[in-house]
């Protein structure tokens, strides 16, 4: 019974901490709210985010990667963000439900693969690109019906866009979803809560000087990418706010450059944004000025 209860604790322990991994939590209580924020949004949402997360999660447990990277979350947040996104994108079917499994069981070796050979953090690279790879396949599967888009006014809310970029992390669009996923983050972190809003006002501020619809920014649309920023470069480089900053609005500005190529620019931006400033602080750090 012991040991049942053991695993029991185990398994749950990985799939709330894969949940609150997305906005690089390891907590239990994180991930619980997370889930809650997105059955209220949909719960079909729901449903291919759990798909996706347990195949990642069961591929790496019967492929024996590390268990304690397992358990803290690390194998499943891409698996759990390529479920959110397939069934954002391609609605719930058994077509989309197959190809979010696959996706699940093949982020894993992916990113065991960064963790051992790439000098970068890899964030959310994995889901990315595997991302891209079902956007591709969806048509081909005719079961791209895109999630329409709730009704808004043109004129953006400030406060409520900005709250809403913590949302659209997770895809979600509605306030109320993304109090929750605020009052999540916060739980696990209060400084990574108030970098996040810093990032998504940040990232509203500089689209706001863009040629971007209103709706979008309303939506919060250009704020989750400034927000992952601004907690990504946080728990790196510490409480620099220039850095930090910069990371948010270089993160804001690329979101459109990848959108004209007609690609879902997913959180492309966010991680690039990331490595060209790790990339940055490496090569100063190891070519210092010389004092005079």
């Amino acid at each position: 019974m012991d040991k049942t209860l053991r695993n029991l604790s185990y398994w749950l322990d990985a799939l709330l901490h894969s949940f609150s991994q997305i906005l690089f939590q390891s907590s239990r209580h994180c991930g619980l709210l997370l889930l809650l924020a997105i059955g209220v949004e949909s719960p079909w949402l729901l449903a291919g985010g759990l798909c996706g997360c347990l195949a990642a999660l069961l591929g790496a447990g019967l492929g024996a990667f590390d268990r304690d990277r397992l358990r803290s979350g690390d194998y499943g947040y891409n698996g759990a963000l390529l479920g959110l996104g397939v069934t954002a994108l391609g609605g719930l079917s058994q077509a989309t439900l197959a190809l979010i499994a696959l996706l699940g069981v093949l982020s894993v070796p992916m990113l065991d693969w960064q963790l051992r050979r790439l000098r970068l953090p890899p964030y959310t690279s994995v889901f990315v690109l595997l991302g891209w790879c079902a956007w591709g396949l969806l048509p081909l599967l005719q079961a791209f019906a895109p999630v329409a888009a709730e009704a808004v006014g043109d004129r953006p809310l400030p406060v409520q866009s900005v709250m809403q970029g913590l949302g659209q992390v997770l895809f979600l669009g509605s306030p109320l979803a993304a109090l929750l996923v605020l009052l999540g983050l916060t739980l696990a972190s209060a400084r990574d809560a108030g970098w996040a809003l810093i990032g998504a006002l940040t990232g509203n501020l500089v689209a706001s000087g863009l040629p971007v619809a209103p709706h979008d920014l309303h939506l919060g649309l250009y704020g989750f990418n400034g927000a992952l920023a601004a907690i990504a470069l946080s728990r790196r480089f510490g409480p620099q706010p220039l850095l930090i900053l910069t990371g948010s609005a270089v993160a804001t500005l690329l979101q459109p450059l990848l959108a004209q190529l007609g690609i879902p620019p997913f959180t492309a931006p966010f991680v690039l944004s990331c490595w060209l400033i790790c990339l940055m602080t490496a090569r100063i750090s190891t070519h210092p000025e010389p004092t005079p």
